[in-house]
């Protein structure tokens, strides 16, 4: 029941988030040289600039980056 409960309030208060597995889409993960690491910006706006609307990077630590990319229009 201490379980429950604080789960149950936490979902009718609008919780859980679905991930990438569950709203669809793509991530990628992209390993650049050590000394040209582009930045979180650059990644986002590239992608976008290939079409691509509302990309995510996310800096991994080192030289990777992983890329978010929601479903597009389109896709099954």
């Amino acid at each position: 029941a201490l379980i429950i409960v604080p789960g149950i309030a936490f979902a009718v208060m609008g919780g859980f988030k679905p991930g990438i597995d569950f709203t669809g889409g793509s991530e990628l993960t992209l390993k650049f040289p050590e000394n040209k690491v582009p930045g979180r910006g650059e990644i986002e706006a590239a992608v976008a600039q290939a079409g691509i609307k509302d990309p995510a990077a996310q800096i991994a630590g080192g030289s990777t980056i992983f890329v978010r990319l929601p479903k597009q229009a389109g896709q099954n």
